[in-house]
């Protein structure tokens, strides 16, 4: 099975995130929300 656009492009940032010894994205985008969720 053929994975789409968006998951390959989601995998090639975890990729470069992971180079360079960032968190994946999904963990990145958890974390601004609840930053975000406090500042409110």
């Amino acid at each position: 099975m053929r994975r789409s656009r968006r998951d390959r492009d989601e995998h090639d940032v975890d990729l470069r995130r992971a180079e360079v010894g960032l968190p994946t994205l999904a963990s990145y985008l958890a974390e601004m929300t609840r930053i975000c969720a406090q500042s409110t």
